[in-house]
């Protein structure tokens, strides 16, 4: 009787994973990224209301007790992330935001960004996001404009979020 229920969940994963790596252009570019885009719709489909469960709560709610909030999922999969690696002085590097690693307590440890450019994954304590990927018709234009160094979001984008900075690791 519940194997259907799992079924369903497993569809409604693969669903949303397959809509976020569209929606961030990357269908056909990086099928490595796919763990990254399920982790995040796995996280989102936690939080989420469920109508199976008692006063529509979320999964994690039923499960736990607990409450989730949607801050937990900023930045989401996909955003766009200006970070620094290491002591490098030289300008912000622009990047997408692959994951945000917390520890059991939920404070942010450090953040996974790809590097359109070099298409390498690095783990940053700080960065800085914008999640408004409306401003761009697809998200492969997008991702283009980050491979070629042209200007991602206007620096006065009202959805640029003040630096998260984390002091521990």
């Amino acid at each position: 009787a519940a194997n259907h229920k799992v079924e369903r969940l497993i569809q409604e994963l693969k669903k949303i994973t397959k809509s976020l790596m569209s929606q961030v252009g990357f269908t056909k570019l990086l099928k490595s990224l796919l763990p990254y885009a399920a982790k995040a719709a796995t996280r989102a489909l936690d939080l989420w209301p469920h109508s199976s469960n008692k006063n529509s709560m979320s999964r994690r709610e039923a499960r736990t007790g607990t409450t989730g909030s949607v801050e937990e999922l900023a930045p989401f999969f996909g955003a766009t992330a200006y970070y620094r690696l290491g002591d490098d002085k030289r300008g912000a590097k622009v990047g997408i935001a692959l994951e945000t690693i917390t520890n059991n307590a939920g404070e942010v440890m450090s953040y996974t960004v790809l590097d359109p450019v070099s298409m390498a994954v690095h783990h940053v304590r700080t960065a800085t996001f914008n999640e408004r990927l409306s401003e761009y018709p697809t998200g492969a234009e997008r991702l283009s404009r980050m491979r070629s160094g042209d200007m991602v979001h206007r620096p006065h984008s009202i959805s640029l979020q003040q630096a998260t900075s984390t002091d521990a690791i």
